[in-house]
């Protein structure tokens, strides 16, 4: 979790003296067969009271590219859908990572390339997720050039799934609150 704070106060270390807050990761629960290390993640970082959602995605043999295009789809058991198009400055819009780890088991060096993105979410879904009125059934990556990868959430997993984001925008929101509370010098 440490690696991750470090990494999102150095993505916004070019805005001057922002205030970032991370929640935790939520993966992807789908049904394929692909180890946890592979699948995409979902969370939220707070930078100076605005909410965004982040993506990670990680591959084992490249990074993913993302440009001013790409978007996360979101979609609901009603049937919306909601798009959280990408932000990016000066065309960064994504920070890579890259990783590695040897398996006792396969005998083997396991290579990770990480790739974080974040994405404009609006209100009303972060209130839809924060109450937990809808769940999230599937979810659309569009990288670079149209790229997708789409993610269905297995029906067993849904539940925990929205309730892993609720519990992390709620962390998400607490940190801010507990950032402006110590700002205040009553407490002294």
């Amino acid at each position: 979790m440490k690696k991750y704070l470090l990494f999102f106060l150095l993505i916004f270390c070019a805005v001057a003296h922002s205030q970032v807050s991370g929640s935790k990761w939520v993966m992807f629960p789908d049904d394929k067969l692909f180890g946890s290390s592979y699948k995409p993640y979902l969370g939220f970082v707070n930078v100076d009271g605005i909410i965004y959602l982040k993506l990670q995605m990680t591959f084992s043999n490249t990074y993913a590219s993302f440009d001013s295009d790409s978007r996360i789809l979101l979609r609901f058991d009603d049937d919306t859908v909601v798009k959280c198009p990408i932000i990016g400055s000066d065309g960064s819009y994504a920070t890579r990572e890259y990783d590695s780890q040897w398996s006792s088991l396969t005998n083997q060096l396991s290579h990770f390339y990480y790739t974080i993105s974040m994405y404009e979410i609006d209100e009303e879904t972060l209130n839809v997720i924060r109450n937990q009125s809808k769940q999230i059934v599937k979810i659309r990556v569009v990288r670079t050039n149209g790229n997708i990868n789409d993610y269905e959430i297995g029906k067993r997993y849904k539940e925990k799934f929205i309730k892993g984001l609720a519990e992390g925008l709620a962390g998400t929101y607490y940190q801010n609150e507990l950032r402006k509370k110590n700002m205040s010098d009553d407490s002294f």
